[in-house]
């Protein structure tokens, strides 16, 4: 605990004497705005609530960016082992402590998403994660025992508990890797993980012969190629922090509207973006090309 608050005072410190800059955007997505209850909060909690409950069994995130669109956080078998786990740690919480911590560290940390707008939120509720598995586990656990204790012992099949419940397990990884694997390919990942930034850094290192050229760690730092420049429209460069970050600095490469070549180039690749005036952009261009 000494360290760890050793190693927060500088951040705290900072939130404490930046606080607007600290709240800034809790105000803008927390249901206390009234931008964001419509002024009805007792409502917009109960919405919120119910939003994110459900949001482990019918209709998860929307946004791409943390999840499958809509899809729950848990496939249905296992969801349904997770309303079993739930109940057995409210009995038990009573007599054992460790049941009540993982319920109230469930709750906890399912409030970012429920005091902020567009609940189920995976990325605000992501506090949940370190407990969510332990309560579908519990779950198929006391399934397994429960019928061991049936009438299968009686007929033999001890066996069977085992084969049903890994069945279930099986069931819903294939479920999940699948459409998680269709997710990846899917144009709304491509966008939301700004997966062009990072085709424009390494296409811009090939073509100039230096930095990172989209495979393995290591960045070269190859001699880049001599007569060439690159031009980047500002929206590239400014707003994704990517293309900055993988591309070095160099004299080969300008970000428009600066217009002033470091020399004579043969090549020239310029990047445009197409819904905004990019200027005369063929002055730039080598001599008798388009």
């Amino acid at each position: 605990g000494l360290v760890s608050l050793l190693v927060v005072t500088p951040l705290g410190v900072y939130f404490i004497t930046h606080w607007s800059t600290t709240m800034g955007r809790a105000g803008q997505v927390s249901i206390l705005n009234p931008a964001v209850n419509g002024g009805d909060l007792w409502g917009t909690l109960l919405r919120q609530t119910w939003y994110t409950a459900r949001g482990f069994f019918y209709r998860g995130d929307f946004i791409p960016r943390h999840n499958v669109p809509l899809r729950p956080i848990l496939d249905p078998l296992t969801s349904i082992a997770l309303l079993g786990g739930l109940g057995i740690a409210l009995y038990r919480a009573r007599h054992v402590p460790a049941y009540g911590l993982g319920l109230i560290w469930l709750m906890v940390m399912l409030l970012p998403t429920i005091l902020a707008e567009g609940a189920p939120h995976m990325l605000r509720g992501s506090g949940v994660l370190p407990t969510l598995f332990f309560f579908p586990a519990l779950g198929f656990v006391e399934l397994g025992r429960w019928l061991r204790r049936s009438w299968l012992r009686r007929k033999g099949w001890t066996g069977l508990p085992i084969a049903l419940i890994g069945g279930a397990l099986v069931i819903g990884a294939f479920s999940n890797l699948s459409a998680y694997a269709q997710h990846l390919r899917s144009e709304a990942v491509y966008y939301n993980f700004e997966a062009g930034a990072t085709e424009l850094a390494v296409e811009v290192n090939r073509f100039l012969g230096n930095g990172w050229s989209g495979s393995g760690m290591r960045a070269s730092q190859d001699m880049p190629v001599t007569g060439r420049q690159v031009y980047l429209a500002p929206r590239f460069w400014e707003s994704w922090v990517s293309v900055r970050y993988l591309c070095p600095a160099s004299e080969a490469l300008r970000v428009l509207p600066d217009a002033e070549p470091s020399g004579p180039a043969d090549q020239v690749m310029v990047a445009l973006w197409p819904y905004e005036d990019a200027g005369d952009v063929t002055a730039l261009l080598p001599p008798d090309r388009v």
